[in-house]
């Protein structure tokens, strides 16, 4: 069909920016990291 759904619609109703919604990364998505943790 002719529908579609803008992820700037998306990001309206969310209150944020578009590119917000496609760089976001799944909490469940494995972290991992590599050498020292920072100290600051």
């Amino acid at each position: 069909g002719d529908q579609r759904i803008l992820c700037e619609d998306i990001a309206h109703l969310l209150g944020t920016i578009n590119y917000e919604v496609v760089s976001d990364v799944s909490p469940r998505t494995v972290r991992r990291y590599l050498g020292k943790p920072w100290e600051g």
